[in-house]
């Protein structure tokens, strides 16, 4: 595997064996990691994450492409790495405290947090400490002090959902900065494509970037804008507004998930018991002919299941293979 790099490796699509051990195929089925691992992650910057032995307080490490020990386990639990180099990671004793690790498995910050999250791309990392949540850059500094509630990831437009000490919701800036106050009875976090949703009497609509309400609270129910299309549920049926509002595919699902970045869309057949995908125009892709369907974490591959099989298809519902092994 001398030729392959971390970019092959990040195409590589789990397997398991009958005893439930994880490894890796590559797209065409072919085992490139022997099930040997549990709970194994997913290939950033060529490492993943994997446990050899799940009951173990310190069983955790990372693998290279060879499948073989890079960081040997010594961790309760591991993350992902982020383009800064570092992965969350908590180790074993008093409190299970979290802190960050390099690409040559040392503490380069001190497990010292009751929560860590992955750095982002602006090398910034949400963490939690004496019940409240706060920012640090990859040196493990405070950039934004612990003083939140709860704290989301930073969206697209820069605005991270916060909730303050007295359960009021906020969206504060990079710098720490409050840029918004929203008054609904709830508000969610900032969508790719810049609009949150809010709810008022049991209503949902959309607001901005700016918090002017862009779509008044009307809906039964309505998620995030992805592909330029929501979700929305009108009288128990699901179908998809733009971002105006209009209605562009017609409320006939009996349940329906957001667009995904394949340009996909997984829905139910009237019954709710068979699945399917529809485009943009809400044609039909693949037809609901899948005991379940669901988008992980690759772009052009889904995971489904049917007539006792589980597996994975391409984006045309053609099954390219099982999951489990022999």
């Amino acid at each position: 595997m001398n030729n392959l790099t971390a970019l092959d490796a990040a195409l590589w699509l789990p397997v398991e064996n009958r005893g439930g051990q994880q490894g890796y195929a590559d797209r065409h089925g072919h085992i490139v990691i022997a099930p040997r691992y549990h709970e194994l992650g997913a290939f950033c910057a060529g490492l993943a994450s994997a446990s050899i032995d799940p009951d173990r307080e310190a069983g955790y490490g990372y693998i290279n492409m060879d499948g073989q020990w890079a960081i040997k386990p010594r961790f309760f639990s591991a993350g992902d790495f982020a383009d800064c180099g570092l992965a969350p990671v908590s180790v074993a004793g008093e409190g299970y405290l979290h802190g960050y690790c390099n690409r040559s498995g040392e503490l380069a910050i001190p497990a010292r947090f009751d929560n860590a999250r992955a750095f982002d791309t602006h090398g910034m990392a949400r963490v939690e400490t004496a019940g409240k949540q706060g920012v640090i850059d990859s040196n493990g500094d405070w950039l934004i002090a612990p003083c939140y509630e709860r704290l989301g990831d930073f969206s697209a437009n820069g605005l991270a959902r916060a909730v303050n000490d007295d359960g009021r919701v906020v969206f504060i800036n990079r710098a720490g900065d409050t840029m918004l106050a929203p008054d609904f009875d709830s508000v969610f976090p900032y969508c790719a494509e810049g609009l949150a949703v809010v709810v008022r009497d049991e209503r949902y609509g959309f607001i901005d970037g700016s918090g002017a309400t862009v779509l008044a609270p009307q809906y039964d129910d309505l998620a995030d804008l992805s592909q330029g299309l929501a979700r929305v549920e009108i009288a128990g049926r699901y179908g998809y507004i733009d971002r105006q509002g209009k209605l562009v595919i017609a409320a006939t699902f009996a349940d329906a998930s957001s667009f995904m970045p394949c340009a996909l869309a997984i829905v139910s057949d009237e019954a709710g018991e068979r699945w399917g995908c529809i485009g943009r125009t809400g044609n039909v892709v693949i037809a609901p002919d899948f005991d379940d369907i669901q988008f992980g974490l690759y772009a052009d591959v889904l995971e489904a299941s049917r007539d006792g099989r589980e597996g994975y298809i391409d984006l045309s519902g053609n099954w390219l293979f099982d999951l489990r092994l022999g």
